[in-house]
C-alpha cells in the first residue's frame, strides 16, 4: 500500500486504537507510521526498549508493534514490562528478521508475528485482525 492509500477498517475505529512502534531503524519506524497514520491510527513511535516503556507507561497503547533487536532494553525485556503494566490488553505484534520468528513470538506472549521484510498488507491485515480479536 502507498502512502496516501486508505484501508478499510470492518470493526477497528483507528482513533480509539492508538498503536505504539517500536523499531531501531529509523526508516522502518518512520515508513509503519506513515502507513498506519494514513489508515487512520494514531502512532506513537520509539526507537529503542526504554523509551517504548516510557511511553506506553504515559498513554496506554491499544497494540504494541515491537521488534525483538533494541537497544538499552531487547524486545522481550519490554514485552515482559507490558505484560507486567497491563496483561493482555495490549497486544504485541513480532517483527523481527530472526528465522525463528514464530518461536520467539511464542515466547514473549505475542499475539502474532510478521518476518522482516514483510508486504505493508500484511502488516496492516494483522493490526486490523489482532486488534478486532481484542
Amino acid at each position: 500500500m502507498e502512502k496516501g492509500q486508505q484501508q478499510s477498517l470492518p470493526g477497528a475505529t483507528p482513533a480509539s486504537k492508538p498503536i505504539l512502534v517500536v523499531d531501531d531503524d529509523s526508516q522502518v519506524l518512520q515508513m509503519l507510521q506513515w502507513v498506519l497514520e494514513d489508515v487512520g491510527f494514531e502512532v506513537q513511535t520509539a526507537a529503542d526498549g526504554a523509551e517504548a516503556l516510557t511511553r506506553a507507561k504515559l498513554h496506554r497503547p491499544a497494540l504494541v508493534i515491537l521488534d525483538l533487536g533494541l537497544p538499552l532494553l531487547d524486545g522481550s525485556q519490554v514485552a515482559t514490562e507490558l505484560y507486567a503494566l497491563y496483561g493482555a490488553a495490549v497486544p504485541i505484534v513480532l517483527i523481527t528478521a530472526d528465522r525463528h520468528a514464530a518461536s520467539k513470538g511464542s515466547q514473549i506472549g505475542a499475539s502474532a508475528f510478521l518476518r522482516k521484510p514483510f508486504e505493508i498488507t500484511d502488516l496492516v491485515q494483522t493490526v486490523l485482525q489482532t486488534l478486532n480479536h481484542q
